[in-house]
C-alpha cells in the first residue's frame, strides 16, 4: 500500500496518494503557508507510510528529507518525504498565485 506516493499540485488542492489511491488527503492549495515551509531530516522511529508525529502528520515511502509546511490558521501541519522539495514548492507557489487571481 505505501509503495509509492504521489503528489499532484493543482490550481485548488495538493494531493498526496499513496499507492493505488486507496489512502489520500487532499489539501486546499490556499491554506498551505509557504512561509513556513522547511526541510526536516525524518527519522526511521517516525516509521513508513501515513503517519501522525509529535510535529504533524508524514507522509513518506521512506526515510530522509522531508518538507515540512503548516497550513496558514495553523490547525495542522505534515511533512512529504521526497526528492523532489524544490520543484514542488514552485508548484504550490505558482498554484497560489493562479488561485489569488
Amino acid at each position: 500500500m505505501f509503495y509509492k506516493l504521489d503528489i499532484i499540485i493543482t490550481e485548488r488542492n495538493a494531493i498526496l496518494s499513496f499507492g493505488v489511491g486507496l489512502v489520500k488527503r487532499k489539501l486546499p492549495i490556499n491554506q498551505l503557508n509557504l512561509e513556513t515551509a522547511q526541510i526536516i531530516k525524518t527519522t526511521l522511529l517516525w516509521g513508513i507510510g501515513y503517519r501522525f508525529t509529535p510535529h504533524g502528520t508524514l507522509f513518506n515511502t521512506r526515510v530522509g528529507g522531508a518538507l515540512h509546511i503548516k497550513t496558514k490558521n495553523k490547525n495542522s501541519e505534515f511533512f512529504v518525504v521526497t526528492d523532489n522539495i524544490v520543484a514542488i514548492k514552485t508548484a504550490i507557489k505558482k498554484a497560489q498565485s493562479i488561485s489569488n487571481t
